[in-house]
């Protein structure tokens, strides 16, 4: 069991306890957790769900509805539209959106309580820990321009005491490139040349 030294309560592992200290309410340098909506035990509904609805779609209806969205095609006004109320709602919400919302190709693995993006990371995470190097991947997002557009970076692991940011990558691309030029910290791009080289790198 590992102690936190704030509030003195007990965690399974070292990296569990590392997100309690991040959010322990006794930590005078804490960061206050904004409740999601789930964690307000409250629930989305709509006209099918709502209590006390008297909607009963039948599997014709379904069937109608779902080829009435196949393959539907929206105006390029439209999409821009949306883009930026996602951009406007990640900002007013920036605890709803986090790295684990992104579509990518890789395997999630769950390591100590948190959610890793494939093996690269996890070989990372254990690195970090064998050599009782203190990390969170729960990062809030960093703004970047890519292609005229405001997008959201999310680095893979933060440093705690060293104040450095890991990414984790195979494959650089030039969205890459510019998600790391202006990036306001110390960012250490772990490659595959190095992910098979993680005791020559200097921390």
């Amino acid at each position: 069991m590992f102690i936190c030294e704030y509030c003195n309560s007990e965690r399974k592992s070292k990296n569990s306890l590392v997100q309690h200290r991040i959010r322990c309410k006794a930590n005078p340098n804490g960061r206050p957790v904004k409740p999601s909506y789930g964690m307000l035990g409250k629930k989305g509904t709509n006209q099918f769900t709502k209590e006390g609805s008297t909607y009963v779609v039948s599997e014709e209806t379904r069937q109608k509805l779902s080829k009435a969205f196949k393959g539907k095609k929206y105006s390029a006004e439209h999409r821009a539209r949306h883009s930026v109320a996602m951009l406007e709602a990640v900002k007013r919400h920036p605890d709803s959106y986090s790295k684990n919302n992104v579509v990518g190709r890789v395997k999630n693995i769950e390591y100590n309580g948190c959610i890793l993006k494939g093996s690269w990371e996890l070989k990372v995470a254990q690195y970090l820990d064998t050599h009782n190097i203190r990390w969170t991947n729960d990062i809030q997002p960093f703004p970047y321009i890519w292609e005229g557009k405001e997008r959201s970076y999310f680095p893979d692991f933060y440093l705690l005491d060293k104040d450095v940011y890991l990414e984790v990558k195979g494959y650089k691309r030039d969205r890459d490139v510019a998600k790391w030029q202006h990036f306001p910290h110390t960012l250490i791009v772990i490659d595959s040349n190095t992910i098979d080289n993680l005791n020559d790198l200097r921390l």
